[in-house]
């Protein structure tokens, strides 16, 4: 539980700190297409270009492979569909729908499927191998996540952009990284 609490973690991190760099682009729309474009890529480094910078960068690496597998999992999954795009000036909306893996209902199922092998396992009297339950929880997400017929949902958002003199950038905000991430804010609640 631990190792997929970090993970968690860690794609939050990684998620926050996409928003934390810059980069440009000539119309609004083209700066959501271009990010959203290589944040399914898994191309984080362009990905930072197209976000408005407030002056921080930070440097990620994953613990172990399992997590970087969950993290790559759930950013390659995500679908977008612009919708329309007003300008005022050096600002704009562009109104998006995305579509991502629904993070809280795989947690929901987890619980549902795995809590019963988990408390049996408790209450056997044997020691609780909690690295093997990492390991059964962290297959279940990658399971879940990669399936075919993976929960997702779709979120109708609002991206604001400002004008600089790089170009069109994103301002972050956290509806837009719950939408990316399948609403993992609300998944990882489920933990606490």
């Amino acid at each position: 539980m631990k190792k997929l609490i970090k993970s968690f973690m860690l794609l939050l991190t990684l998620s926050l700190s996409v928003f934390f760099l810059t980069g440009c682009a000539a119309k609004p729309e083209d700066t959501v297409t271009n990010f959203m474009t290589a944040i399914a890529q898994l191309d984080f480094d362009k990905a930072v270009t197209y976000l408005k910078n407030d002056g921080n960068k930070i440097n990620l690496k994953y613990d172990d492979e399992d997590q970087e597998k969950l993290i790559k999992s759930i950013f390659s999954k995500i679908e977008y569909q612009i919708d329309n795009t007003t300008k005022d000036g050096s600002t704009a909306t562009v109104k998006a729908k995305i579509t991502s893996v629904d993070l809280p209902n795989i947690t929901t199922k987890m619980f549902t499927e795995l809590l019963p092998t988990l408390m049996a396992q408790a209450f056997s009297g044997q020691p609780i191998n909690e690295d093997k339950q990492d390991e059964a929880i962290m297959q279940y997400y990658l399971n879940a996540i990669n399936s075919p017929t993976a929960p997702k949902t779709v979120t109708e958002i609002e991206i604001k952009l400002v004008k600089e003199k790089e170009g069109w950038l994103i301002e972050p905000t956290d509806n837009l990284f719950d939408a990316m991430t399948g609403n993992i804010q609300k998944a990882f609640e489920a933990f606490q």
